[in-house]
């Protein structure tokens, strides 16, 4: 009886290493398919960034996402007590961010959760992640929502952007704890495994400010476009930094649309246009959904980099 078990368990692995795998590739095309349709629409009048201001964009979406990894290895921590190697997050990060790509908004959770390569639970997996996305979601909504009080009616308000992990942690305790008192009995296996968990409460905080570090990076990027190219003052450039937040925000909710493509740039066009005129508030936007796909890109690249050869050969 034994050697049934073990012969099928190894094709399940197969099948999930397989799925894993097409689900990388098809992101990593509809990724790339984003980009070819976005870069010739960037309107021609807006200049490009000196080569100092270029590095420095560079230079913040590269800590953003790796702020982004570092946060999910933080977050795996709190939850399951080991801690995942920066190769192997770099990895799930690829397969969640290209894996968003696919219409459905579900299959980069599901790719990120298969990649389970030291017995981990894949349906304790997903239910991190979707704690990750809660979390996550929180901390940007929080910090934009800041970040444009600040601008429209006083500086002081951003005194709360060190609060916006709090909100976080407070959002996936509550949930979490909710999900602890349904009584779930055979209805939803991952619900059942997830509830069976009991989080650590520095490293889940730990996880949320490095949220917040990436959140400001992106920030970071947005004001800098802003100020560089369409010469606004600092506090406006704020403004629209908190402004890019709160679109994100409505882009992942929107999970109907692959990547959050339309809902994230309309509101992103409405909410800057508060402090730029039409034509240049499309342009930022449309220079933002290109950065955005642009670092996806690279990530799914680094995942596919970071595979095994063989789908089903240990990593």
């Amino acid at each position: 009886m034994a050697e049934p078990q073990s012969s099928n368990r190894q094709r399940h692995a197969h099948v999930i290493q397989y799925l894993q795998y097409a689900a990388l590739w098809i992101g990593l095309g509809l990724c790339l398919f984003a980009v070819w349709k976005l870069a010739p629409n960037l309107p021609q009048q807006v200049g490009f960034p000196s080569a100092g201001s270029a590095a420095a964009i560079l230079t913040l979406l590269l800590t953003a996402w790796l702020c982004g990894v570092a946060a999910w290895r933080q977050l795996f921590h709190a939850f399951m007590g080991g801690m995942l190697g920066w190769r192997l997050a770099l990895r799930q990060s690829g397969l969640l961010l290209v894996g968003k790509y696919i219409p459905g908004g579900i299959f980069g959770l599901l790719a990120r959760a298969s990649d389970s390569r030291n017995g981990e639970s894949r349906t304790q997996l997903l239910g991190i992640g979707i704690y990750e996305q809660i979390g996550t979601i929180t901390v940007v909504f929080a910090t934009g929502l800041a970040l444009m009080a600040a601008a429209l009616l006083h500086p002081i308000w951003l005194g709360l952007v060190p609060a916006a992990p709090w909100a976080g942690l407070s959002a996936i305790l509550s949930i979490h704890w909710l999900l602890k008192k349904l009584p779930l009995r055979g209805v939803l296996r991952a619900a059942i495994d997830v509830k069976a968990l009991t989080p650590s409460l520095r490293p889940l905080l730990a996880s949320l400010y490095i949220t917040l570090a990436s959140a400001l990076a992106w920030s970071g990027v947005v004001a800098w476009l802003a100020s560089d190219i369409f010469m606004l003052p600092k506090m406006e450039a704020i403004g629209l930094a908190g402004a890019f937040g709160v679109a994100v925000t409505a882009g992942v909710l929107a999970f109907f649309a692959p990547g959050g493509i339309g809902i994230r740039e309309f509101s992103m066009f409405g909410l800057a246009s508060l402090w730029l005129p039409a034509p240049q508030a499309m342009a930022l936007t449309a220079i933002l959904r290109l950065l955005a796909a642009l670092l996806d890109l690279m990530a799914g690249l680094t995942a596919a980099a970071l595979s095994p050869h063989t789908p089903g050969r240990p990593a």
